[in-house]
């Protein structure tokens, strides 16, 4: 089975998505901060991590350099609540970890195909294969 970690400080909307997505048969985990993502990830395996711009503490980008010091290949997707300029910043810095990024509110149909691309490009895949595709 398929395990995503969305990470994201806006509950509600994380939580729609996990329903979402577990109707199509994925398991999802939620959290809003940076280090009970570490946790969940040193405790589970996991395929792909959605994360997003506002996440609580120190932001996307120390989050995920701090993930990659040991979770090295497993794609990330940022998302982003608007089409903000400042979110054109944070791509920049994100480009060589994040594999896509991804605009609320979510399409269903672009969701799916962002994940099931994901997946097929990354299963088998070395070291490094998976991030920074964007």
């Amino acid at each position: 089975m398929t395990n995503l970690l969305i990470i994201d400080k806006n509950k509600g909307m994380s939580e729609e998505v996990s329903n979402y997505l577990s109707l199509w048969g994925y398991n999802t985990f939620i959290t809003d901060t940076k280090e009970d993502a570490i946790n969940k990830l040193k405790t589970l395996p996991f395929d792909i991590i959605f994360i997003d711009e506002s996440i609580l503490g120190k932001g996307p980008i120390d989050t995920i350099k701090s993930i990659r010091t040991f979770a090295y290949n497993i794609p990330f997707i940022m998302t982003f609540s608007s089409s903000r300029s400042d979110s054109i910043h944070l791509i920049e810095q994100a480009k060589e970890d994040v594999a896509d990024t991804l605009f609320k509110p979510y399409c269903g149909e672009r969701l799916m195909f962002l994940i099931e691309g994901l997946l097929s490009r990354c299963e088998g895949k070395g070291k490094n294969a998976c991030k920074g595709i964007l």
